[in-house]
Order: C-alpha cells, then structure tokens, then sequence
C-alpha cells in the first residue's frame, strides 16, 4: 500500500542576506528625497510606501504554495518581493518620522520667524567663529516646547556652556532651497532657527548644566590645553584633526587642504574616529578580563571619544561600524561590510530624520561605499599593470593600495562634488598619499598629548609628546601649502560642463568593461579627450566674464577681480588670507597682475603677505603716504605709490580709479560701472554701488550690502529671496559680469 504523497512544498523565498543594508539604505534614499521635496511631498509619499509594503507583504502571506506552477521568471520576482517590501518599510518609516520631527520641532519654531521676542536660551556650546562673527548652539522653549537656535553676535558673549541668557532675541530663518540648502544642513545638526541679540542680556549661570554641556567643557579644557604646547597655525591643526575645532585654523590652511581634496583629513570623520578606536581598543586589548567585557569597554571609550569631538555624522556612522563589528567579533562572527555600513545608517536615520540634507553624511556614506565596492578591484588592476616587474610591484604596494582609496573613494563622490563643490581636486591622490599617514601619526600622537596635559601634574608628560607633534604638524601644513601651489590642483568645472563630463565618465567605464581587446585603450583616450574638451568648452563659454570676488563686513572688505586667468585684488581688508586664496585657487589663478592695499592696517598687511607667499604679483601699490615697511618690501614685488585720485589699469580690459582720501574705488566692467565704498563718506552716485557701510551715502541703481553675516542686493542684483545669510562659513559671494553686461552672482 502506497502512501499518499506529500503536498508539494512552498517556493523557499529566501530572506535579503544583508538585512541592515536592505533597511539602512532605502531609508537613506528617503530622508534625502524628504530633504529635496520638502515635508508636504514626504506627508504625502509616506502613507503610499507604507501601504505598497504592507500590501506585498500580505500578498506574500496569503500566496502560500500557489506560486509554485509559475515559470522560473515569475519564481524569480516572488523571490525579490520580500526585498521590495523592505525597501517601501523602511523608506515608509523614515518619512514618518521626518514629518513627526518637522511637525514637532520645525513648524512651532517657524512661527518665530522675523519676530522679536524676550525669551531664555540654554547655551550648549562654546562659539565657533567665522570671518568675524561668533556663534553659539543654544536651546530655546518660547511655548514650553524646546528647539535649537544659532546665536549670531559680532562680539563674544560672556556666557559659557550650561548658562542661561534671557534678553530680547529677532529671529530669522536659514536659506532654503535646493537639497543640501542651510537650512537642511542645520536642520541635520539640530537648529530651527537662527537669532541675535537687540539688546543687553541677563546671565544665569550653570543653570542648565547637563552632560552635553560637560563633553563641551571638556573639548574646550583639551583644546585650550593643547593651544597652551604649540603654537597658533601648530596647535589649530591639532585641534581640527582630534577635536573638530576647524574654526582654530589660522592662516589659509584650511583653503589649501580644499583645494589638494584633503579637507576630510581637517575634519573628525571616520578615518579619525577609526584611528583612535584601533588606539584605545589596542590599549583595552592589553587588559585582563573577557572579550565580551572588553569589547563593552572599547565602545564605551569610543562612545566618549565621540562625544567631546561633538559627535558628526560621519564620525557617528563610523562609531555604529566599528560597533557593529566589535559586537559581531564578540560573539564570534564577522559582520559584512556592507552589512555594517547599512545598520549605521539606518540608526543615523532614525535617530535623525533630517540627515538626508547634511552634505558631510551623504559624502561619508558614499565615500565609506566606494571603498567597500571599488577599492579591491582597483588595487587588483593597479597591481596587474605592474605584474611584469614582481619587485617594482612589491616595492610599490603601499602606493597602489593608497591610489585605490582615493579613487575608490573619489569614484563613489564625483557626481556629488561636481554638483556641490563645482570642480574636483586633480591633486587628491598624491595629497592622500602623502597625508594620510602624517596625520594618523599625528593623531595618535596627539592623544595622548592631550589626555595628559588635562591631568593635574601631567604637563611633563605631554611636553615629549607636543615636541614631537609640532614637528609632524609643521610638515603636514608645508605639504598642504606646495601642494595647494601646484597650477590646476583643483579643477573647477561649472555647468553644464559636469554633465557631459560624468556621462563621458560612465562611457569609459561601460567600454572597459567590455573586455575587447580595442576597448581596453580607449577609457584613457577617452578621459584625456572628455578633460581636454572640458576646459576647451568651459574656457569658451567664461571668456570675457569679469568675476568680482566680494566678502567682508562694516570693518574690511575684500574685493578682487578676475578675468580669463587674470586677477588683480583692489582690497583685502582684515580678513584671512583664505577668502582671498580660495577665490584665487577656485578660477586657477596662479599670479596676480597687481595688489591695492588702501588700507595698510596691521591685518591687512598680514593678509597680504600670506596671499604673496603662495603666488607672485606684478606690483603692490599703497597710497602715496602710507609706510612701506620691511614686511612688505621682503616679499621680492615691487611697490608703488598712488596719491589719491589716481587711475592704473588692473586687468587689460578694467581700469580703476581711486577716489578722495581713499574712500572708495570706481572701475568699469563690461560696460557696468561699479562703485565700492572702502569708507562712510560724502554723496557718491554709481550704477552698482559695493559697500559693507551701514549709513551709506552714496546709492546706486543697484547696490549690494555686505554685513553683519549676510548680503542684501537691492535693484537689479536682488535675487528672489532678497537676502542671502552667510552663516555656514561661506566666504561671500561672486558677481559674474558677462561680455554682454548681464551680472549674475553665486556663492563663494
């Protein structure tokens, strides 16, 4: 007797072998679209997503065992339904949670937008300082329903960490518009809103201490310890690299290391936050007790770590990773990669709904998927070109796996840098090469060095330890500075020049793929041709624009002038030299036609003394009066004197002309006439008035206000929104003048 047979099985749908990714990066891609479309498309698409997966997930429960007659393509799209279901969860869920955010913490606050109102702030941090200005994290209640301000002031407040201000605060709102607008990045770091002061203020101190306050406390005592070693440009580099103090920078270091693609290495990001969790966890190892506990302790003196450097996305990213993996090697398997990068985004996402616009976290996420995607196969194909010579192939090993990186990396972030950054750094493989590992050392030097210095009686201690530091410093800041030097070190690329040069791009990389023999030669010819056409095209649609570089405040301003390779500065102000440097490195100008300094002021001087270290200049010209001094007269350019009213020509097609007692210049660009006030003086008419004064008396038909962290165009120069914030370190702004007259402007 023969037993029935058994119905016939279920298909085996198997389950995504990388569940965190298959939930991180949709939820990703999400907050992204959240952060372009705003909360009314996301209130909208959520309710869809989530609906879509509940759906395919019920139809995946009922199916059963009918699916198994289907033939072997429809086995295949039942197998991928699971994944889609994930995907519309998970990206439901985190737009969910964004619109919850906006209307919780966003929308209450907006109401307070333009009004004035006395109200108390918490301070949480100490200020960062910006061309100038000082701005403090603060958090504000009005209704008893709390959000984050920036407060902005021209002097430094007496207040610190913890104390409570009470005064009369007008509010304003960031700049919107496009995905990683101001808005949307400080809203990726917790502020609504931003403020100033209309009056005195009332201090409470200590009266909102909490732990976050402490770790703010912390990182200044460790900075302020460090400043007390080295020296000023030594001892910034240091603080920017293990503490996130970017705003301690002196001098244009910060502009070189962007201009050579190095700014990553100024930022506390995962490279650091690896590198100081392989130190403290090689330290931890050394301890008695189990692996598990140890484990616990690593990611306990890490969490710390990342707390006193103010916690950054791509460090917290990075501090989820190195979890992940810590708790897998505890338990005795190994987390994937991508696995690992996957759940560090998804718990970024939900604990942030709004990381979608922060520009740093999209970098290290892409950056971090470059790697684990790119890197190995490139450093396979590099070590396959020198396959012939085993010795020459062994010796340079280092080399080609330090090129992997960076084109690993540079690959998975191009499309990203060409929209936001405008250009790419031709001289980011050899300045990764060369920096990668001084900084690293010097990170694991300064550590200690400054774990020490905050003990009672550790002063002995650090010194060894800073001596060393500030030799490795002074390196790291000489090769950035040469490097920065180099013609072409950044390649800027302006539209609509990027898009064909990304699909070229993607061409060669389909033909390389194709394994033919005539397809293997052609990427290179390729790429050589798409960079030779790139700046034949980009050279002829900007030739004959005069670009007027502006930034500064009621004290200084900066103005240079640029055109077709060509500049001449006509002020520098107080400023840093990096304003002027990185509108100089930004359009590939490696030599100045002449330098005007009408005000010869001790800043000014310095200014310009920095800018004529890394690039020569015709002449310098001073008023007629003024003291030349030995720090001027070292710089090998010779100098002249103007009395006022004089005229020279300071780009073959724009003539300027000093006014009465140097307080203001006129030059003519393209047909328009301009007119920068350098000081408050009598009646002026121009057609484009440039002044940074707030009682001007000279008008125009168009002028444009510098001030106060913000510029204000009147007339023909206003854009839509009529006032632009220069609050996130931004320089200042550009105003193109086209051959034929038309002025258009854009963000430094």
């Amino acid at each position: 007797m023969h037993s029935p047979l058994p119905p016939p099985a279920a298909p085996k749908i198997e389950p995504p072998l990388l569940p965190l990714a298959a939930l991180g990066f949709p939820a990703m891609a999400a907050l992204t679209l959240a952060a372009a479309i705003g909360p009314r498309g996301a209130g909208l698409l959520w309710p869809f997503l989530g609906g879509l997966g509940l759906l395919l997930a019920c139809l995946m429960g009922a199916a059963g065992g009918r699916f198994v007659q289907l033939p072997k393509k429809g086995k295949r799209v039942l197998s991928a339904l699971p994944l889609v279901a994930a995907f519309c969860l998970s990206a439901a869920l985190a737009l969910g949670l964004y619109c919850f955010r906006w209307q919780a913490k966003v929308l209450p606050a907006q109401g307070l937008e333009g009004q004035e109102r006395e109200v108390e702030l918490l301070i949480l941090d100490y200020p960062e300082e910006n061309f100038g200005r000082f701005y403090y994290r603060a958090q504000a209640a009005p209704e008893g329903r709390p959000f984050g301000v920036l407060l902005s002031s021209g002097t430094p407040l007496y207040c610190q960490p913890g104390d409570v201000l009470r005064g009369n605060l007008r509010f304003y709102g960031f700049s919107s518009g496009g995905l990683y607008s101001t808005q949307n990045r400080r809203l990726a770091g917790g502020l609504a809103l931003g403020a100033y002061l209309t009056g005195g203020s009332v201090r409470q101190a200590g009266a909102g201490h909490s732990w976050r306050t402490a770790l703010a406390e912390v990182r200044n005592r460790a900075g302020r310890a460090v400043a007390a070693l080295l020296p000023g440009e030594l001892s910034g580099l240091i603080r920017a690299v293990l503490l996130g103090q970017r705003d301690q920078l002196e001098g244009s270091a910060s502009t070189d290391f962007r201009q050579i693609g190095a700014s990553h290495l100024l930022a506390v990001s995962g490279l650091h936050l690896t590198a100081a969790a392989a130190f403290l966890s090689l330290l931890i190892r050394r301890m008695p007790g189990r692996r598990p506990l140890k484990a616990l302790l690593a990611a306990a003196a890490v969490l710390c770590y990342l707390g006193v450097t103010g916690a950054p996305a791509s460090a917290v990213r990075s501090f989820f990773m190195f979890t992940l993996t810590l708790t897998g090697g505890a338990l005795g398997f190994r987390a994937h990669p991508l696995n690992s990068l996957g759940g560090a985004v998804l718990a970024i996402c939900l604990c942030n709904p709004f990381a979608g616009g922060d520009l740093g976290f999209a970098l290290s996420v892409l950056s971090t998927l470059g790697l684990i995607t790119l890197c190995r196969p490139l450093e396979r194909w590099l070590a396959g070109l020198l396959r012939p010579w085993p010795r020459v192939r062994r010796l340079l090993r280092p080399v080609t796996a330090s090129l992997a990186v960076t084109l690993s990396v540079t690959a998975a972030t191009l499309p990203l840098q060409l929209v936001e950054f405008g250009g790419l750094s031709l001289a980011a493989p050899l300045a990764n090469l060369l920096l990668v590992l001084p900084v690293t050392a010097l990170l694991y030097l300064s550590l200690p060095m400054a774990g020490f210095a905050l003990l009672p009686f550790g002063a002995s201690l650090a010194e060894p330890l800073s001596f060393w530091a500030g030799w490795l410093a002074r390196g790291i800041l000489w090769t950035a500075r040469q490097l920065a030097a180099v013609p072409l070190a950044f390649f800027r690329v302006r539209e609509p020049v990027w898009v064909g040069l990304i699909l070229c791009l993607l061409l060669a990389v389909w033909l390389r793929r194709q394994g033919k023999p005539l397809a293997k030669p052609l990427p290179l010819c390729l790429a050589g041709l798409v960079l030779a056409g790139a700046c034949l095209t980009q050279a002829a649609l900007w030739r004959g624009t005069v670009t007027v570089a502006l930034a500064g405040d009621e004290s200084s301003l900066c103005v240079l002038l640029i055109q077709d390779g060509q500049a001449a500065g006509l002020s520098l102000g107080g400023y840093n030299s990096g304003l002027a440097q990185q509108a100089l490195n930004a359009h590939n100008v490696r030599r100045l036609n002449s330098l005007l300094l009408p005000s010869t002021g001790p800043d000014a001087r310095a200014m310009a003394r920095q800018l004529l270290n890394s690039r020569s200049a015709g002449a310098l010209l001073l008023p007629e009066e003024a003291y030349r001094g030995k720090d001027l007269e070292s710089a090998g350019v010779p100098l002249y004197g103007l009395p006022q009213g004089a005229a020279y020509q300071a780009l073959p097609a724009v003539a300027v002309r000093v006014g009465e007692n140097w307080e203001s210049l006129r030059f003519s660009a393209n047909g328009r006439e301009f007119l920068v006030e350098l000081k408050a003086g009598t009646a002026e008419r121009g057609e484009i008035l440039i002044t940074a004064q707030k009682d001007s008396q000279r008008v125009g038909e168009a002028a444009l206000f510098l001030g106060g962290g913000e510029v204000l165009a009147r007339g023909a120069l206003c854009p839509a929104e009529g006032l632009l914030t220069l609050e996130e370190g931004m320089a200042g702004i550009y105003l193109h003048v086209r051959p034929d007259g038309r002025v258009d402007w854009e963000k430094m």
